[in-house]
């Protein structure tokens, strides 16, 4: 038990110890392991009853113990298990914001990391709280990875969200997003509004021309028509003439002759002339009308030529300017590139705000010159990279051009755009992945912004903030690399998608259509310069536009030319309608003059009849001749005037029909190149509608994958940031459950977990042998406790032992070797009583030997061995241990033969403890009836109580009333009245004793208490110390330092020259008395008072204290024979100071003149 005690009471304060501790008192505070001392303390020395109860208790509390620490510990454990397991739930939130906006995922993932550090806080940190410090500290150690890897992502979350950085991103992708959907629909709507205008203007030139055929042509068609009718008429009247000239003419021409007389030609020239009238009238319209056709036929014949010529020229001219623009675009393929760099910097430049954020912290008040020639400084350090990307773009065109077997050359042209944009865009891209783009931004900036003198101009925050310049540089190439490939990516698709080669072979046939659509309106006409008119358009818009032609260049121009071949149709229109009028007056105009007055002619009508009226004439001046005549010649001349009349009526219907023909071919003409006009603009504004759909498709696709992508990117580095921690939480969770194992099995915690060896039972063994009365029983506790004892040293052992990469050493060696030998012994000692199955003299020896190397064990000066507090809780332990050994009875004769060589040493030692014992006990029993110890417990070591002086006796005092943790019981049935009352109790077998009854010390024969006993042998004691006295020493000895002056005067109250000292002391006071008489005085009252009683009370408070005094210097002796005062009752025996001085007069002089007096 006091073994168990000792070490538990060592251990009790230890933090380790106390803390876990607290938390079995929790539960039940008379459990804690100070009650448990208490108990076992009280029940020390109280036999096998005590015993039993006192291993239980410890028993309990041990096993309470280990099992708070498991219990705290396995917390710590499982909440970092279920810290792991919770993270799979974190995982999946933050799985399920992968769609959502960055702003929106940025909010979840704080979110996200504040419950990871709540649940840290509160599944794992408080559960470390609840530990010892020492392990807390190693664990927070193990910890804080975890802890700085969720502030720094707390910190990096926090960091994003300032300024509204992440908002930024979706607000820029978006509103990006918005800008280039509205430029679409802009420029969409710009090239609607332009080529609904351009088609206006074509359908206004062919509004003309159909206004044109509708003025002239049609008053031409309705003249034309009313000469059909009017020569019809004609014809009409001709026929007439005929028919009534046979029937009544030729009938009744036999009849005339009588009355030929009074024939006359009046009647009939004013019919003619009446037809003649009429007739002539609508010859004059249409002579009229022929003569403006004619004249605006000379007018058309003499502008057509040269304008086509123009026309033609002017293509021809314009043709070879792009021609010429496109071989310097080829030719200066890297300077071009260049630009295009350049002007993408300056993009940049003026809409990446990061970008001008960094160059504005190193330039103060920045202009647009200023960042613009920034893109030309970076634009040329880029050299290196745009010169071979252009060099591809020329290289790949001028092959494309020369080839004449690849059809689509605008195809190529983009394609080999595209393919520089790639190579420029690749060879960037490798500076990023060999991690060389920072130091290449660096260059830029030293050697070639840095250098600029027109920006050294500017004032700048030097060298401390050079990085941010370098750092937008760094950013300028890294978005580089996106435009470009962007570029490439935009031109594939526009090549694949809108199949830009075959649009615009489509709208190069239509135009060369719309040629062949204008030469075939006009193949009506036998004129050829209306159908070359058509095979110029067919040239210069078709085949040439084909061949040579830069889309983008020949748009312009193809809508220009079909605006003048419109307008040179109009003008050719009217030419043709001329020049089928020219040809029908060639032909109707002899016809019109034979029906003209006043026209001279064999074929003029009105010739025709006055030369009737002439045969008229000749027939009332030949009568005779008219019947044979008139069946003949006036016969003939009628049928003539029918014949002709005819004629002019076939020959005017036949106008009027090619008329008709004409106008009908024009109308249809009109009609297809309205219809031409009306498809070509309803299919290009529907093919600008589907690329405006298209674009905008590709525009939202293109946007929503780099923002999914973002989205993607955040959320995946959210979700790899919490595998990391999952994998971080899982190795720190497992290093920390190795610490934890290593912590329970070392320290003070292992050395209680040894303890509780096969929870208790091997502690519990110790209580089994209920009687060591019994040699067995003894037998087998000895060896019991020898194997507990040896768990103990054993794991001790283990724990003090250097590793064995350490080289050995004196601080690492000596404790092992030293706790080995202390072992040893006690296992010796052990092992021997097992043996003899009780306390022999052998066990004195024993206890001896290994009290003694206990004693050379000091664990507390090892400065080199782990764990050297376990070093000294085993020797408090053993201490108690040896302590309660060293109590146990033992004859100090077993085994012995008696002898008598050490007799005077054994003597001296009883007759010097005895000296001590009778005077402490004295002074307690006088003490304990006075008023202030009569009441008081023993507890406590203040001056002037029971507790203080048993302290200084040699006692180990309780400290409070309510512990007994001392050596003396502190209850209320020890206090000071009893402790008087048991000195003062009678011994009954002392009355027995005739000694005692002879010497009589109370003055009595019978009630001897303890004290009175002890003044019976101190008065025998001052009897030894007269008797030593007695002894004349053949050269005495004179006192000549301190020590031995004291020593004299402890030995001074044994002399026979002490005795006289009352007698001087009253011839002293006589002799005073006289001289007082003498001088008629009193005595003097102090010399009186010191005479009387003073002087010799004084003296003998004297001795006693010098006795006291060197006893407190020097000790009460071991035994030494070469020492002056082997023992204490060396001092007064006359041993070593002794001069004798016959009267005490002399004494006293020697005295006053020794200590100066």
């Amino acid at each position: 038990m006091s073994f168990l005690h000792g070490v538990l009471e060592s251990v009790k304060d230890d933090e380790s110890v106390k803390i876990y501790d607290n938390y079995i008192k929790l539960s039940n505070n008379n459990d804690g392991l100070d009650n448990v001392l208490r108990d076992v303390f009280s029940k020390i020395g109280t036999g096998r009853n005590g015993l039993s109860e006192s291993v239980t208790k410890v028993k309990v509390w041990l096993g309470k113990y280990n099992g708070q620490v498991d219990s705290k510990t396995r917390g710590v454990t499982d909440g970092l298990s279920a810290l792991i397991g919770v993270n799979n739930d974190f995982y999946q939130a933050v799985e399920r914001e992968a769609t959502n906006p960055l702003a929106d995922q940025l909010a979840a993932w704080k979110q996200t990391l504040s419950k990871i550090s709540s649940a840290l806080s509160s599944d794992v940190k408080t559960e470390i709280n609840k530990l010892d410090s020492a392990l807390k500290g190693r664990i927070d150690v193990e910890m804080k990875p975890i802890t700085k890897v969720i502030e720094h992502m707390s910190s990096v979350a926090g960091k994003m969200e300032e300024g509204g950085k992440v908002t930024a991103v979706d607000s820029a992708i978006t509103s990006n997003e918005q800008h280039v959907r509205q430029q679409i629909d802009e420029k969409a709507r710009l090239l609607q509004q332009n080529l609904g205008a351009r088609f206006e203007a074509i359908s206004g030139g062919i509004e003309k021309i159909e206004q044109k055929q509708t003025d002239d042509l049609a008053a031409l068609m309705k003249n034309v028509n009313q000469l059909v009718t009017d020569v019809t008429l004609a014809q009409t009247y001709g026929n007439r003439l005929h028919t009534e000239y046979r029937s009544k003419i030729l009938d009744k021409l036999e009849g005339i002759e009588g009355k030929v007389n009074g024939l006359g030609t009046t009647e009939i020239a004013g019919g003619l002339s009446s037809i003649f009238a009429m007739v002539s009238q609508q010859l004059d319209m249409l002579e009229i009308k022929l003569n403006n056709l004619k004249n605006t036929y000379l007018e058309v014949q003499e502008k057509v030529g040269p304008a086509l010529s123009g026309i033609e020229t002017e293509l021809r001219k314009r043709i070879e300017a792009l021609k010429e623009e496109i071989k310097n675009k080829i030719e200066d393929g890297p300077a071009m590139f260049a630009t295009m760099v350049e002007k993408c910097i300056k993009e940049i430049l003026k809409h990446n705000n990061i970008v001008k954020e960094k160059i504005d912290k190193y330039y103060d008040n920045i202009t647009v010159q200023g960042k613009d020639q920034i893109a030309t400084k970076i634009q040329e350090k880029l050299g290196e990279i745009t010169r071979p990307a252009g060099e591809k773009v020329q290289q790949h065109i001028q092959e494309k051009v020369n080839d004449s077997k690849t059809p689509d050359k605008i195809e190529e042209y983009v394609k080999a755009v595209q393919a520089g944009c790639k190579q420029f865009a690749d060879a960037l891209d490798s500076k990023i992945r060999e991690g060389t783009l920072a130091s290449f931004a660096g260059g830029i900036v030293k050697e070639g912004i840095a250098k600029d003198s027109t920006l050294t101009g500017l004032h700048n925050k030097g060298d401390s903030a050079k990085h941010n310049l370098i750092w937008a540089v760094h950013l300028i190439l890294e978005q580089l690399v996106g435009m470009t490939r962007k570029v490439a990516s935009e031109l594939q698709s526009f090549v694949l998608e809108p199949k830009l080669g075959e649009n615009v072979k489509t709208a190069i046939n239509r135009v060369t259509k719309l040629g062949e659509y204008l030469a075939e309106a006009v193949k009506v006409s036998h004129t050829g310069e209306i159908g070359q008119l058509g095979n110029q358009i067919n040239t210069a818009l078709g085949k040439q536009a084909i061949s040579d032609v830069n889309d983008n260049k020949i748009k312009p121009l193809l809508k220009e030319a079909a605006k003048e071949g419109i307008r040179k149709l109009n003008d050719n229109m009217t030419s043709a309608i001329q020049t089928e009028m020219s040809r029908i007056d060639a032909d109707i105009r002899p016809q019109i003059n034979k029906l003209q007055k006043g026209q001279e002619g064999q074929e003029n009508i009105q010739t025709q009849i006055n030369k009737l009226q002439q045969q008229i004439n000749q027939l009332i001046s030949s009568v005779e001749d008219v019947n044979n005549k008139a069946n003949g010649h006036v016969n003939q001349h009628i049928d003539l005037v029918k014949e002709q009349i005819a004629r002019v009526l076939e020959d005017t219907k036949k106008i009027n029909s090619e008329i008709k023909a004409f106008n009908a071919s024009l109308q249809e003409a009109i009609s297809t190149a309205k219809e031409t006009v009306q498809q070509a603009k309803e299919t290009l504004e529907k093919q600008i509608s589907t690329d405006k759909e298209e674009l905008t498709k590709a525009v939202k696709a293109a946007f929503t994958a780099v923002h999914t992508a973002a989205k993607q990117m955040f959320n995946q580095g959210h979700k790899a940031d919490l595998e990391q921690l999952k994998k971080l939480v899982s190795e720190q969770s497992e290093e920390i459950r190795k610490l934890i194992e290593a912590d329970k099995v070392k320290g003070l915690k292992g050395l209680l977990k040894e303890m509780y060896d096969r929870k208790g039972e091997t502690l519990n063994d110790l209580t089994k042998h209920q009687d060591p009365k019994k040699p067995e029983d003894f037998k087998q506790l000895s060896e019991k406790l020898k194997d507990y004892l040896t768990l103990i040293f054993t794991y001790i052992k283990g724990q003090v032992k250097p590793p064995s990469s350490s080289p050995p050493n004196s601080t690492t060696k000596e404790p092992t070797k030293m706790l080995g030998e202390v072992q040893s012994k006690l296992v010796t000692l052990l092992e021997n009583l097992g043996r003899s199955k009780h306390f022999d003299n052998v066990f004195v020896t024993h206890l001896a030997s290994f009290s003694t190397e206990l004693s050379k064990f000091t664990p507390s000066q090892f400065a080199g061995p782990e764990n050297a507090l376990l070093l000294d809780v085993l020797k408090q332990g053993l201490n108690k241990l040896r302590d309660q050994l060293d109590r146990a009875y033992v004859s100090a004769y077993s085994g012995e033969q008696i002898n008598n060589n050490n007799k005077d040493k054994c003597a001296k030692i009883l007759v010097t403890i005895f000296n001590t014992c009778r005077s402490d006990l004295k002074h307690l029993k006088e003490n304990c009836h006075n008023i202030g110890w009569d009441s008081r417990k023993c507890y406590g070591n203040k001056k002037d109580t029971i507790g203080g002086f048993l302290t200084n006796c040699g006692y180990r005092v309780s400290q409070s009333s309510t512990e007994q943790d001392g050596e003396i019981r502190c209850d209320l049935d020890m206090s000071g009245d009893k402790i008087g009352k048991l000195l003062e109790k009678s011994i009954d077998q002392a009355k027995q004793n005739t000694h005692l009854q002879k010497c009589n010390p109370n003055g009595q024969s019978s009630n001897f208490s303890v004290l009175d006993i002890l003044t019976c042998i101190y008065n025998h004691l001052r009897d030894y110390y007269t008797t030593c006295h007695l002894t004349l020493p053949a050269s005495p000895k004179y006192p000549c330092n301190v020590r031995d002056m004291l020593s004299w005067l402890g030995g001074l109250p044994y002399t026979s020259v002490y005795s006289m000292v009352e007698m001087h002391c009253a011839d002293l006071l006589k002799k005073e008395e006289k001289d007082a008489a003498k001088k008629s005085q009193k005595p003097d009252a102090v010399i009186n008072d010191i005479l009387k009683t003073n002087l010799r009370d004084s003296l003998d408070q004297t001795c006693d204290m010098s006795y006291r005094v060197l006893v407190t210097i020097q000790g009460h002796g071991h035994g030494f024979d070469q020492a002056d005062y082997p023992y204490a009752v060396d001092i007064s025996n006359n041993s070593v100071v002794s001069f004798i001085r016959q009267m005490f007069a002399a004494y006293l002089i020697w005295l006053l003149t020794y200590v100066g007096v």
